[in-house]
Order: C-alpha cells, then sequence, then structure tokens
C-alpha cells in the first residue's frame, strides 16, 4: 500500500514538470515570437513610405471608364482616383506643336497603364519627371510627350506609337517595358495578374507578413506551378510563342527607330515584388535586354535603384502593384542614367547635363 502512495505521487510530480516545461517552453517562444515581431516592425525593410499629399480631384467629374474614354480627345474625367485630362490627340499630356518647333529635342514615350500613370497624377510620371530634369540641364528645349494606354501590351504600343506618336516626330523614343507586355492576342492565354490580392500584405503581423512572403517568394523563385514566375518564364522561354511573337513586336520596334531617325531606349521596370536577393525575374529583364540590344536598341535597368525598398512601398494600393509615385520617382531616375549612357548622335546636339 506505502509502495502504491509513492508510485502515485511519483506520477504526478513527473507529470506537473512536463507540464512545467510545456508552459517554460510555450512561453519562451510566445517571447522569441514577440520580439521577431517588434524586430521585424522596427526594421527598415518594414517602414512603408506613406504616399505624399495630393489635392483632390474636381468635384463632379465623370468618371472614366474603358479604353473608349481613356482615349477621347480632350476629355476631363476621373480615372482611378485621380484627374484623366487627355490632348487633342487623346494622349494623357498636354498640347504639343506640330510641327515641331526648330530646335527643340522631342521625346516620345510609349507602353502600358504603369507608363500612363494609372493610379497617380500626370504631373508625377516618370515622363513628366524625367521632361523636368532635362529642361533643367539643356540650353535647348526638351519636350516628353507620354502616348502610353493603360492596358496595352507592346503591340498596342507600338501601334498607338505609329498612329499618333510620330506625328510628334521624335528625336528619341523610350518604350517602357514591362512584364505582362508579352501578352499578345491569341498567345498568351494565362490568367495570372501581378495586382491581386497578396496574403503577405494583408496581415497585421509584420512576423505573418514576413513568412508568408518567404513563402511567396521561394514558390517563385521554383517557378513552382501555379505562380506568377512559373506563368511569365514559361511565356519567355526560348521557342515559346509568346516569346517569338514578343521579339517580332521588337523588331517592329527597332525599325520605326530607324525609319523616324530617332534612338530607341527601352526602361526595363522591375516587377515591384521581392526587391532582394530572392527577386525572380532577373533572367527575364536580361533576355529582353539582349533581344533589344541585338537590335540596336539601347537599354536602361531599374532593380538596383528598386533593391532594398518595401514591396508595399512601391504600389498603389494595397494588392494594387502599379507603381505608384515613389515608384515613378526611381524609375525616372533609371531612365535619365539610361540617357546619359546614350551615344551622343542620338541627342543630335541636345545633350543635357549629367544626372543629378
Amino acid at each position: 500500500m506505502g509502495w502504491d502512495l509513492v508510485d502515485r505521487f511519483s506520477h504526478l510530480w513527473h507529470r506537473e514538470t512536463v507540464l512545467r516545461r510545456i508552459v517554460i517552453v510555450a512561453s519562451a517562444l510566445a517571447l522569441l515570437l514577440a520580439g521577431v515581431e517588434l524586430a521585424l516592425r522596427a526594421a527598415p525593410s518594414e517602414r512603408v513610405r506613406e504616399r505624399p499629399a495630393r489635392p483632390a480631384p474636381p468635384a463632379g467629374l465623370p468618371p472614366v471608364r474603358g479604353l473608349k474614354d481613356l482615349v477621347r480627345k480632350s476629355h476631363r474625367g476621373l480615372f482611378r482616383g485621380t484627374l484623366y485630362e487627355t490632348n487633342a490627340r487623346g494622349i494623357r499630356d498636354r498640347e504639343y506643336a506640330t510641327p515641331k518647333p526648330p530646335g527643340t529635342f522631342r521625346v516620345v514615350v510609349v507602353g502600358g497603364s504603369n507608363v500612363m500613370g494609372s493610379w497617380v497624377d500626370a504631373d508625377d510620371t516618370y515622363a513628366s519627371r524625367v521632361e523636368r530634369e532635362l529642361t533643367a540641364t539643356s540650353k535647348s528645349p526638351i519636350e516628353v510627350v507620354n502616348v502610353a494606354i493603360a492596358g496595352a501590351n507592346l503591340e498596342v504600343a507600338l501601334a498607338r506609337l505609329e498612329r499618333i506618336g510620330l506625328a510628334y516626330e521624335p528625336d528619341l523614343i523610350v518604350y517602357g517595358f514591362n512584364l505582362t507586355d508579352i501578352r499578345l492576342p491569341g498567345v498568351y492565354s494565362k490568367t495570372a495578374t501581378p495586382t491581386g490580392r497578396n496574403g503577405s500584405a494583408d496581415s497585421s503581423s509584420a512576423l505573418v507578413r514576413a513568412a508568408r512572403a518567404l513563402g511567396r517568394d521561394l514558390a517563385e523563385l521554383l517557378r513552382m506551378g501555379g505562380t506568377y514566375a512559373a506563368e511569365i518564364h514559361e511565356n519567355y522561354a526560348e521557342g515559346a510563342p509568346a516569346w517569338q511573337a514578343f521579339r517580332r513586336q521588337l523588331d517592329r520596334l527597332a525599325e520605326t527607330g530607324r525609319s523616324s531617325d530617332a534612338c530607341v531606349i527601352v526602361l526595363l521596370h522591375t516587377h515591384p515584388e521581392s526587391l532582394n536577393a530572392r527577386h525572380a525575374f532577373h533572367d527575364v529583364y536580361e533576355r529582353v535586354a539582349k533581344a533589344a540590344e541585338r537590335r540596336g536598341l539601347s537599354v536602361a535597368h531599374s532593380f538596383d535603384l528598386y533593391e532594398g525598398e518595401t514591396d508595399r512601398s512601391m504600389w498603389a494600393a494595397p494588392g494594387n502593384k502599379h507603381a505608384n509615385e515613389w515608384s515613378h520617382e526611381i524609375l525616372a531616375a533609371a531612365l535619365r542614367r539610361g540617357l546619359t549612357n546614350l551615344p551622343a548622335s542620338c541627342w543630335k546636339g541636345a545633350k543635357p547635363g549629367p544626372a543629378r
């Protein structure tokens, strides 16, 4: 009987010890996770830049819906929260004299929604920023005309360049490249989009966001089926129909430059996700750069200027990866750097001072 009581007491004591250990380990783990959470919140990579304040657009403006409204001539409306005004040719820019005034150096910029400036004011686009910078360092007039249109792939951008942009008599053509510009009718049929909601940005916990982001980045780097990176790389692969069609459009761009006696530079937009060593698209940028250079086109890279930035600081809104004002500022710096590296012959005597 006595030994039975001792066994029971020993069992209870051992059980209490195990429970104590569990409590201690759980408490330590909770403290560790809390410490990591606080450290992540305090880390520079978690600090999201606040979008600069801007005046509210005029009240009572009609909404701009669809391509028909976007290309309407001399139109004024509200597009994605910003004032949207077009000139007499239906571009989101001011009026420019045609024929081009003597002595004026003119740049025409083409591309899709990020080039046009969806979600940002017209003055905040990188085309407008670069015009102000070039004008400040040049002794002759320099104008940057933005003929980009939201929703355009490379094929549509070139059609708009040929139909509208060349009428401005460009001395230099800038093509703002985005990963999705490879989408061509009947070729690119994938449905993944970089502008959908992203779970890593939805949680209020920095630790949860970091864990989700790491999992997403690894999946993208490994190009696991169903990821955005897998679909992009599939279409940019050598021999892929979309890549073959895209190269034909680059041929068309190069020929347009030659026939209009204008140099052409391709600005590679950085996909604003995983702006660190886990970025999944370096090989795509290099593939496009080499294809452009083989056709005699100049190339301006932008990733190194983005590296280390917080992804969400570059987005127009949570889950919306269109370029915001900060991103346009970086793209302006990348293009400005690329322009200073162009041959002197591209400037026809109007080359401005070095990038500041």
